[in-house]
């Protein structure tokens, strides 16, 4: 039995008050650095042959500023293409991750947070289970 069957079967005999969010449409907060170097967002995906490929984009630009595929998603991994866009492009301000744990997880003082102080970059965690807020970086993957 499918899942909208059942919903309607419960919601049919007066077993379900619903949805509350049912037709109503969320507003996106879009956000977006005004200068160029002002945040950078970093994620990685794995490819088809179980490599993961890493992307760093700037914000405002939406400029690709590095690609590199790995066997892994490290935190070296991360500092190694970070240190290479950093020579390219200069240093950004701020830089936006998600919660992996090539980034440190949710811990504040991981290794990742660390080379980022040393650098003078804040680093931005997404919020948890907010997989729209690295969108534009994932548009690209």
């Amino acid at each position: 039995m499918s899942e909208s069957t059942i919903k309607r079967i419960v919601k049919g005999h007066g077993l379900s008050n619903g949805n509350k969010m049912e037709g109503i449409k969320l507003k996106w907060v879009r956000f977006e650095r005004h200068y160029p170097n002002d945040m950078w967002q970093i994620d990685g995906t794995e490819l088809s042959n179980a490599k993961q490929l890493v992307i760093v984009e700037d914000d405002c630009s939406r400029y690709c500023l590095g690609a590199m595929i790995f066997d892994s998603l490290t935190t070296a991994n991360m500092i190694e293409i970070l240190e290479k866009c950093i020579a390219m492009h200069g240093k950004p301000r701020e830089i936006l991750t998600d919660n992996g744990h090539e980034f440190g997880g949710t811990w504040k003082d991981s290794q990742f947070d660390e080379w980022c102080n040393k650098q003078g970059i804040i680093h931005i965690r997404a919020g948890i289970h907010k997989a729209t807020t690295l969108g534009k970086i994932g548009a690209i993957q």
